[in-house]
């Protein structure tokens, strides 16, 4: 794609930019010029070779690749294509590189304890009506996109590449950057126009930053144990269609659409983030009241909170231990909360009278940690296990409701609040 203005579209309505102005003569949108990825001196189809002498302007980054001093080899590529100052984070073992090329966003992920590099780009909004048709097309045009491949990641078409860094000296990296920026850069409209999705590009940019929360994180690469051996087969019982189990018996579920699945998601972030940041999460109870939370949250008929509830009974049980947790939780957030089909399960009811010992119990374990968060999930984890799984009245359900709704705010008042309100309940 060539790199003049007349190629240019605008990042906020794709129209054809066809001048120098400041502004967009259909929707007035500020003219967003991205680095100019078409312009490096590094000729495209030579690329894939990977003789250093070929390639003086990449010397730099040949000597960060043989270091493996990767928080510089991947910068210094992306100066190669012309990203000077890319918009970079790094959170725990992975490190973020962010651009913008014209609509396209273009993520590269680095996670050092796998040593994998993601290249991904997201393209359109996936919509209902149009799902089929999109991922027809997009299947059907990957003579466009190189050595990326489209995938669908929540409601978001994404181009994307991984590889083990390793084996992405300089040459092929520059490449595949380029590569899939382009080829994002010009789907994003036609797909965009073609089937009514939102260009996901300009959904990302928040003042001069990129919000990174609709994407989830980038797949693995797929490693088999040498020791692993897959489950045998059994075949379906004949008579008949197979039977499931009921599922859980007066629970109380949310809806399990968009607004409840974001509501999930935020739980999962949030204890993500407290597993981080080293919060105690050596006992059962800040995964189990974090799996309970999560129910409520999307509803116990979303497989993820199943998942959750189910690991939380194997910690009960002593058949799992809470730092295998975490992986649950990478699972969840790289699929944004989709995961696959899980089965109904039988949480245990509670009577009345249970409900004042399992407030005290979650208050105990409370006062026991200073960390505010964590006695927030627990407090919270508490009231929803009373909502779904206790034998209460109705206007006391919906009174334990209206708590929990108000107190999901994160200040120390409103934790304090909670405390206070539960520790009275209690006795």
């Amino acid at each position: 794609m060539s790199s003049s203005p007349a190629t240019a579209r605008c990042h906020e309505c794709g129209w054809s930019l066809t001048g120098t102005g400041a502004a967009c003569v259909a929707c007035g949108a500020p003219v967003h010029r991205g680095p100019a990825i078409g312009a490096s001196r590094v000729d495209a189809a030579s690329l894939l070779a990977t003789h250093e002498e070929d390639f003086p302007e990449l010397a730099d980054a040949f000597r960060a690749f043989r270091k493996q001093d990767w928080a510089r080899f991947v910068p210094l590529c992306l100066a190669a294509v012309g990203i000077t100052r890319p918009f970079a984070q790094q959170r725990g073992a992975v490190s973020t590189w962010v651009f913008s090329e014209r609509s396209a966003v273009v993520i590269l992920t680095h996670d050092r304890d796998d040593g994998t590099l993601a290249i991904d780009a997201p393209v359109v909004e996936v919509r209902p009506d149009t799902e089929v048709a999109l991922l027809r097309a997009a299947l059907s045009t990957t003579s466009k996109m190189g050595a990326a491949r489209p995938a669908r990641r929540g409601d978001v078409l994404m181009l994307t590449m991984t590889h083990r860094i390793e084996a992405m000296p300089p040459p092929r990296l520059v490449h595949a950057i380029r590569e899939l920026a382009l080829a994002c850069d010009q789907l994003d409209n036609l797909f965009a126009f073609e089937f009514g999705g939102r260009l996901m590009g300009p959904q990302l940019r928040r003042a001069g930053e990129y919000d990174l929360t609709p994407l989830g994180q980038p797949r693995k690469l797929l490693v088999l144990g040498g020791g692993d051996r897959p489950a045998p087969l059994r075949p379906a019982p004949r008579g008949g269609a197979v039977s499931l189990p009921p599922p859980i018996v007066g629970a109380t579920a949310t809806a399990t659409g968009g607004t409840a699945m974001s509501r999930f998601l935020d739980v999962v972030r949030e204890a993500q983030d407290l597993m981080d940041a080293a919060t105690s999460f050596g006992t059962i109870e800040g995964p189990l009241h974090v799996a309970l939370r999560a129910a409520l949250a999307g509803g116990v008929e979303l497989d993820g909170a199943r998942m959750l509830l189910r690991h939380a009974q194997r910690l009960r049980s002593g058949h799992a231990t809470p730092p295998e947790t975490r992986v649950l939780y990478r699972q969840l957030l790289a699929e944004r909360g989709h995961t696959s089909a899980q089965w109904p399960l039988a949480w245990p009811r509670q009577p009345a009278a249970a409900s004042k010992p399992t407030l005290a119990a979650a208050i105990a374990h409370a006062d026991t940690t200073r960390n505010l968060t964590y006695r927030r999930t627990l407090l919270l984890g508490a009231l929803a296990e009373l909502i779904l799984f206790c034998d209460l009245t109705e206007p006391l359900l919906e009174r334990l409701r209206a708590i929990h709704d108000g107190s999901l705010a994160t200040d120390a008042a409103t934790i304090e609040a909670l405390h206070a309100t539960l520790a009275r309940a209690s006795r």
